[in-house]
């Protein structure tokens, strides 16, 4: 990275940080993903119920392998023996987990998290339930404002999403959001977390690097 756009970048970065602190969102920063990964196994405590969202990231970094260790009561829902019905009931469950782990879709310079659900068990957690979240966010995540967050998730996120996922819809072909009414559209329910009561729930992770959607 040249010198002069990494220490734009890590600026952006500490005006983020001290914007999410602000929101009462706790907020860390790590080189690599084994670092990330190393955080997060500090925050968890033997035996307790783990879940996750669907995040790209999390997978990425390669902490499936530890959640699957056999340490945590994880509620596997990427466990590809599931059926539909068994999926459904494990994210239902993950309202009640002790730890929630997911990324998200946008982190604003404001301290604002941007997020979008196809089913919404992902945008309804972050809000709701679980005692604790860890956001695990790649540096390429972080915007200026909600309006470039909504701009990044259509002319990127949802199609990119939308094409690894095999979806029939018209931005997995022409690569723009057209807000469609494909019954296989993803960008169902919108999540705008400005700020946090408990200032103890919420702990992003950024890690200098270009992870997700």
């Amino acid at each position: 990275m040249d010198y002069g756009l990494e220490q734009m970048t890590l600026h952006k970065v500490k005006r983020t940080m001290e914007a999410l602190k602000h929101n009462g969102i706790n907020s860390y920063f790590v080189q690599t993903r084994e670092e990330a990964v190393a955080m997060v196994k500090q925050m968890l405590n033997p035996a307790e119920v783990v879940a996750i969202g669907g995040s790209k990231t999390v997978e990425e970094v390669g902490l499936l392998e530890v959640l699957r260790s056999g340490d945590y009561q994880f509620l596997d829902r990427k466990n590809p023996m599931l059926t539909m019905e068994e999926k459904y009931q494990l994210e239902r469950h993950s309202f009640f987990a002790d730890t929630y782990i997911t990324g998200t879709n946008a982190v604003t310079m404001e301290g604002e998290l941007f997020n979008v659900d196809g089913s919404g068990n992902r945008v309804a957690a972050l809000n709701f339930g679980p005692s604790r979240v860890i956001l695990l966010v790649g540096i390429n995540k972080i915007v200026e404002n909600v309006a470039e967050a909504e701009k990044r998730l259509k002319t990127w996120v949802s199609p990119a999403l939308c094409m690894s996922l095999g979806r029939k819809t018209p931005c997995a072909v022409t690569g723009v959001c057209v807000d469609c009414a494909s019954p296989e559209r993803i960008c169902n329910l919108y999540s705008i977390i400005r700020k946090q009561r408990n200032t103890n729930r919420m702990h992003l992770i950024f890690i200098n690097d270009t992870l997700g959607y």
